[in-house]
């Protein structure tokens, strides 16, 4: 019995510690347990910490929890495990998943985490350490609140950081692809269409011409930037990361309908949704020179840093423009996917997460830094007419920085 036992915990020591090798590596000394070990704020004065938090995080994820629809027809049920560690400021460092139960819950559960502020971080000897920490999270299908149950949840994109046209061209479509609609409560609403709708401020210019677009583009990231108040208690908590907003634009280019389809908490949904509400007119996006209805999803960043991720780029293989064919991707696969600082050093990848669009759908795969053999089969699926999205996260000084870089398969 004892060698069957002794077998046991090799084994599952030997499954929790493979996925975060890298991290481990990078952060120095991390312990497998503490004495103190990590919990949240309202546990700290608790007997027993360890339950207290668990009963907040089970409370906090059945509250924010999407549960997915893979799950809800296959009635699937149970608790998702989620290896991470948690580092000596008490934040998750790019978390795992260690046991998951099928249908989409990993992924849900993944989400859940990543949304969790920081917590009162584990202690030795009256120190704050590093440590390896498991959460569970839990699927129960009676928890599922009856307005959820048409939802259907789709892995969204890693955030890109709306600084310039670019990366913001992403997210409101671009004319080149073919116009498409949905049946809303509104009737029939476009998510792409012949032309979207344009920003305040770029009247006068030519109609479906990038100089317009560049404009608008311009003109959002401007209003955001200027407008965005960072939440108090997301500062309190060291939150960072991308609220999606959704919204109509209507044929009269009012802003109707919105509401925040991804948070990351701490007040940042409100405030993103706030700002939102408070956009001027747009110009209506046409469909054949009518004005329609568009629905819209807008990326809104929450950055406590400074723009860090500015000093590092994203290389891999031979692709030096972000527009690039099918062939082209094939032959960057066995290629190394390195991120490099300003001097040309390569710099160590913690997690990396390449994201697949195409039209309103997205699948995407993870690692802890290298190109795996999921990314690999899900890149030969690539077509064009596409996006490629490229998630790195590294660390500076103790910090995490997301560099990102996107690709337009264009044939």
């Amino acid at each position: 019995m004892l060698r069957k036992e002794i077998l046991f915990i090799i084994t599952f020591t030997c499954l929790l510690l493979n996925p975060l090798k890298g991290q481990i590596d990078s952060l120095g000394k991390v312990l497998v347990k503490a004495k103190e070990m990590p919990h949240t704020k309202k546990c700290s004065e608790k007997d027993d910490q360890e339950q207290c938090t668990q009963n907040e995080l089970a409370i906090f994820f059945k509250n924010k929890m999407i549960y997915p629809k893979a799950a809800i027809e296959k009635k699937i049920e149970g608790t998702v495990i989620i290896s991470c560690i948690i580092n000596n400021k008490g934040k998750i460092v790019q978390p795992n998943i260690l046991y998951d139960i099928g249908g989409n819950c990993g992924k849900e559960a993944l989400r859940l985490v990543k949304m969790l502020p920081p917590l009162v971080p584990a202690k030795e000897d009256s120190k704050n350490v590093n440590v390896i920490y498991n959460i569970e999270v839990p699927f129960a299908l009676s928890d599922i609140k009856e307005k959820e149950t048409s939802i259907i949840y789709e892995e969204p994109t890693k955030p890109i950081i709306p600084k310039n046209d670019e990366d913001l061209n992403l997210h409101l479509e671009e004319e080149s692809f073919p116009s498409e609609t949905i049946q809303t409560d509104l009737g029939e609403v476009y998510i792409r269409t012949d032309q979207m709708p344009y920003f305040n401020g770029c009247d006068g210019m030519i109609n479906k011409t990038q100089e317009k677009r560049n404009c608008s583009d311009k003109k959002l990231v401007s209003f955001l930037s200027s407008n965005l108040i960072y939440p108090e208690e997301a500062k309190r908590n060291e939150i960072e990361g991308v609220v999606y907003v959704s919204f109509i634009i209507d044929e009269t280019g009012n802003l109707i309908q919105p509401k925040v389809i991804r948070d990351i908490g701490g007040g940042c949904g409100e405030e993103a949704l706030r700002v939102v509400q408070a956009m001027p007119l747009w110009e209506a996006g046409k469909e054949k020179g009518i004005p329609v209805k568009v629905k819209m999803n807008l990326p809104v960043k929450f950055s406590l840093s400074s723009n860090a991720a500015d000093k590092y780029q994203i290389h891999w293989g031979n692709l030096r423009t972000n527009k690039i064919s099918v062939e082209e991707i094939l032959e960057a696969i066995n290629e190394d996917l390195v991120v490099r600082n300003i001097f040309g050093d390569d710099v160590t990848i913690s997690f990396l997460n390449i994201s697949y669009q195409k039209n309103s759908k997205i699948k995407e795969e993870s690692s802890t830094g290298k190109i795996t053999f999921a990314m690999m089969r899900l890149l030969r699926k690539v077509k064009p007419s596409s996006y490629i999205i490229i998630m790195a996260t590294i660390q500076e000084k103790g910090e995490m920085i997301d560099i990102s870089r996107k690709f337009r398969v264009i044939k």
